[in-house]
């Protein structure tokens, strides 16, 4: 079933297994009409059924107002619905929405909102989500009693149910007992209003230091792991802290684990970061600048097979000019996208390294020379499905695909349908 994303920065979404999966699409709006504003922080539902953005654009189905609002596209019926809406009036947000995420039927779409026309009382940055088969708008960001956070909320990941969402924030009203004025990492049930710490070492103690921020994939989809980083010292026994490390929360055992570790053991020596899980929990991904992980290592980019221990290095691409790589998101199969920065002239392009390939391949490429890049940065968002047919990325090139000339970033795609999903847009 060939499938059809439009976003303000190119989203492209990748399928190996089909001759249409390899031409690259952009989201568009009826008729064919081009975006007349950028598309930023595109994500992919894990079902790779939906594909979710932000836009200022006015062209695409429902009239924006001055803030960039969040939208939901639907690839098999190429319909654009706007997400971010007053549900009983259908007012657009009155204040930037951005980083939306999808569970994984596409059902429920969180995001971070500073919209004070949504429904819950207004309080700054906050994380909403909105139920997209009643039109229900509901924080996400509030204490187990309804309190809002007294401090800006972000960052969200979601269950692949939705009834989970994970989100950063600075607030110490929340939960009792947050007195260690850091950034932490929440987890709230939106079925039954607790809250749970993330950010915290097996004896329940408060990270001493700010959890940074989430990469949209950081809640496997049962959301018992969630992957995030700090610099704090008080996570793992022996760690004496100030340097950023990758972690993996277990809420099922209550216990805390270092993730950017060598086989030795020994911590990275450099800052970790920008940690994702996938849907199942197997792998974590994330990007390191330390030297002492993996020997060889060159993209900055690691992959933590869960289940035997196993730290690999992600492959630099080939290119001459390419340089480190970072932002990345993995799939079930353990397949890697990631933007790889390049060295001038050259700007940033998105990369796919299938799970054991010597090299990643170019994503961001020429409509006409697949080996050569994509004439503009790619680089703001980029993700792929449970089952890495589907991946998601935007992108300032011009020369990704044909007829490409509204001069702003679009959301590009390659991709198949995924053999569970159920979103076929019939929630509106």
């Amino acid at each position: 079933m060939q499938r059809h994303f439009r976003a303000f920065v190119a989203i492209v979404a990748f399928a190996a297994n089909a001759a249409d999966a390899q031409t690259p699409h952009r989201v568009l709006g009826a008729g064919g009409a081009e975006p007349n504003a950028l598309l930023r922080d595109p994500a992919v539902a894990a079902n790779g059924g939906l594909l979710v953005f932000t836009t200022t654009a006015n062209n695409l189905g429902a009239a924006a107002g001055a803030a960039l609002n969040v939208y939901a596209y639907d690839p098999d019926g190429a319909v654009i619905r706007l997400v971010s809406r007053n549900p009983t009036t259908g007012t657009v947000a009155d204040g930037n929405c951005f980083l939306p995420v999808a569970s994984r039927d596409g059902r429920y779409v969180a995001f971070e909102s500073l919209a004070g026309n949504l429904g819950p009382s207004p309080a700054g940055l906050q994380i909403l989500r909105v139920d997209r088969a009643t039109g229900a708008v509901a924080r996400a960001s509030q204490s187990a009693s309804g309190t809002p956070g007294g401090d800006q909320s972000r960052f969200p990941s979601m269950s692949a149910d939705g009834r989970y969402v994970a989100f950063q924030s600075f607030a110490n009203a929340l939960v009792t007992g947050d007195d260690n004025d850091r950034a932490d990492i929440f987890v709230k049930d939106m079925q039954t209003g607790s809250l749970d710490v993330a950010s915290r070492n097996a004896s329940g103690a408060f990270a001493d230091d700010n959890a940074v921020a989430l990469s949209n994939q950081a809640l496997s989809d049962d959301a018992r792991y969630v992957a995030f980083a700090s610099a704090a010292s008080n996570m793992v026994a022996g760690l004496a802290g100030g340097v950023q490390q990758v972690y993996l929360r277990d809420r099922g055992t209550a216990t805390t684990s270092l993730v950017s570790r060598n086989a030795s053991g020994a911590a990275g020596t450099g800052p970790s970061d920008q940690a994702a899980i996938s849907s199942n929990g197997r792998y974590v991904v994330f990007r390191s600048f330390a030297s002492n992980l993996v020997t060889g290592a060159t993209s900055r980019v690691f992959r933590l097979d869960r289940t035997n221990g196993a730290l690999v290095a992600v492959p630099r691409p080939l290119a001459p000019n390419a340089t480190g790589c970072r932002a990345p998101k993995i799939a079930d199969t353990g397949d890697v996208v990631m933007i790889c920065d390049m060295t001038a002239p050259t700007p940033a392009q998105a990369w796919r390294w299938p799970s054991g390939a010597t090299a990643p391949e170019l994503l961001s490429r020429d409509a006409q020379n697949p080996a050569v890049p994509g004439a503009g940065a790619s680089g703001g968002g980029i993700g792929i499905g449970a089952d890495g047919t589907v991946i998601a990325f935007e992108s300032q090139a011009a020369n990704l695909v044909a007829g490409d000339g509204n001069g702003v970033a679009d959301v590009f795609w390659f991709g198949t349908p995924g053999n569970d999903r159920i979103f076929f847009d019939d929630f509106e």
